[in-house]
C-alpha cells in the first residue's frame, strides 16, 4: 500500500495580509462613534477621544481617515447621497441659487411689472446672507478637514464684496 504524504503549508505574510484586509472592510463600532462625533463638530482628536481611543491614537488622528473601514464607510455615505441626487455639483448650484436669490418688487397694489408684463425683481438680501453664511460654514469645515494640508484659502471675501461684486 502506497503512503500518501500530506504537505503542510506554512502561513505566509500574504495570507495574513489578505485576512487583515477582509477583517477591516467594515468600520468598527468605535470608528462609527468617532465619525458621529466628528459630524457633530468636534475636532478629529476630540472625536477619537470621545469614541474611546487612546491619547496616542487620538494624537495621530490624521491616520484615522486612512483606515479601510473608515474609508469604506465614508464612500458608502457618498454613494448613498449621490443616489439621492445630492452630489457636489448639485449642492454648489443650490448654494449659488441662495446667494443670487431675488424677490419680486411689491407695492401696495401688487407686484410691479415692466412694459412687457414681466415681474420686476430685486435682490433678496436675507436669503443671500443666509447663503453666504452656509458657504462660510462649508469652507470652515473644509479648513478643519485639511488642517495640515496645502489646500488653504488665500483670502476671505466680505459679504458686501460678494453681493456688490466689488473688490476692496
Amino acid at each position: 500500500m502506497a503512503e500518501t504524504q500530506i504537505e503542510i503549508l506554512e502561513p505566509t505574510s500574504e495570507l495574513t495580509a489578505i485576512k487583515k484586509r477582509l477583517r477591516k472592510r467594515r468600520p468598527t463600532p468605535k470608528q462609527i462613534k468617532a465619525l458621529q462625533f466628528k459630524r457633530q463638530g468636534l475636532s478629529t482628536r476630540q472625536a477619537l477621544i470621545q469614541a474611546g481611543y487612546s491619547m496616542h491614537v487620538a494624537n495621530k488622528g490624521n491616520r484615522f481617515f486612512e483606515q479601510i473601514g473608515v474609508q469604506n464607510h465614508l464612500s458608502s455615505l457618498v454613494t448613498y447621497l449621490e443616489s439621492l441626487g445630492l452630489n457636489e455639483q448639485r449642492m454648489a448650484e443650490k448654494i449659488k441659487e441662495f446667494i443670487e436669490a431675488e424677490e419680486p418688487i411689491i407695492k401696495t397694489f401688487g407686484p410691479v411689472k415692466d412694459a412687457e408684463g414681466n415681474e420686476l425683481r430685486k435682490p433678496d438680501r436675507r436669503t443671500q446672507i443666509e447663503g453666504v453664511k452656509l458657504w462660510h460654514e462649508i469652507l470652515k469645515d473644509i479648513r478643519n478637514e485639511n488642517d495640515g494640508k496645502n489646500r488653504k484659502i488665500k483670502r476671505e471675501m466680505k459679504i458686501t464684496e460678494y453681493i456688490g461684486g466689488k473688490e476692496q
